[in-house]
């Protein structure tokens, strides 16, 4: 069982591309969510052996959560989310079975909070997948990101281009969408912005997540990735060598200005070059690892 919730798609997104490398090593997985994403893409999330269960809201949460958690029919409880969940839901339940926390960079003030350490001291292993949180654990297993597809899954260049509609072979600027409904008016303002600084130079999308998700697998076709730093762009980005430029969005846990290299924010005043990019990718995803490492604990 795969313990997602919080909002955005970096929580479900993780816990699905888990489930799919478990699912390949025999195993089935239930992700329990309430992403306000997954109604927008849950017609492409059907993975066999993964079962996505949607959690309700207020104060029908609590004790949804711990009759799930605490019922029968699953091995292991991985939890991505906040070591005391989203609300404190996770602080009273009883682990029935061996518990796994991922645990990617937050904040520091959250995590030093005393009753947080010890939630996180409840778990039998502490994951980090791909970058390095401020909680300690004694028993604790870096790997490298996580992401939803391998190198082989990824659509050739000439495909995914036909696939993102662009219509010439002028390089391709794709400005991410975005699950926070505040910040749609800017990224159209953004698009709008660039399409006008590179005129006919590029092919400027404002790409949306119900026509694109997983937009992984697009990554060959695109020649410069624009968005906000969250852990899936950035990681996937980066993994398959697509040049990108992201914006650090405010949030309250996720760090994302920590989580960007100095080249990689996007720079008002300056322009991106847009330079030939490779056109294949080679890179290892953590999932693998991160399952066996799973595996050690239950056994």
């Amino acid at each position: 069982m795969i313990y997602a919730l919080g909002g955005g798609l970096g929580h479900l997104q993780r816990s699905l591309s888990l489930a799919k490398a478990a699912t390949a090593r025999g195993h089935t997985a239930t992700i329990l969510t309430n992403s306000p994403a997954y109604p927008r893409i849950a017609d492409r999330c059907d993975l066999a052996g993964v079962t996505i269960l949607e959690m309700p809201q207020g104060d029908e949460l609590v004790p949804a959560v711990h009759r799930v958690v605490e019922g029968r029919g699953h091995d292991a409880v991985v939890v991505d989310t906040l070591p005391r969940g989203v609300l404190g839901e996770l602080a009273a339940v009883t682990w029935r079975v061996p518990a796994v926390f991922v645990h990617r960079d937050i904040t520091s003030a959250y995590a030093h909070q005393a009753d947080v350490q010890r939630a996180a001291q409840r778990f039998d292993l502490m994951l980090c997948p791909g970058e390095r949180g401020p909680l300690e654990h004694e028993n604790l297993i870096e790997t490298k990101p996580w992401v939803l597809m391998g190198p082989e899954e990824l659509l050739p260049r000439g495909e995914a281009r036909a696939a993102l509609g662009c219509p010439d072979d002028r390089p391709l600027v794709v400005v991410c969408d975005t699950t926070e409904p505040r910040e749609c008016a800017g990224l159209a303002y953004l698009a709008e912005h660039l399409r006008e600084a590179y005129g006919d130079a590029a092919h400027v999308m404002l790409a949306s997540l119900e026509a694109t998700w997983p937009m992984m697998r697009l990554h060959l076709g695109v020649d410069l990735l624009v968005g906000a730093a969250g852990y899936n762009t950035v990681h996937e980005a980066r993994l398959t060598a697509t040049p990108f430029r992201a914006i650090a969005r405010e949030r309250l846990y996720d760090l994302q200005g920590r989580r960007l290299r100095s080249h990689e924010v996007l720079d008002d005043a300056a322009l991106p070059e847009l330079a030939t990019r490779a056109s294949t990718a080679d890179y290892d995803n953590g999932t693998s690892e991160a399952v066996r490492c799973i595996e050690g604990v239950v056994s």
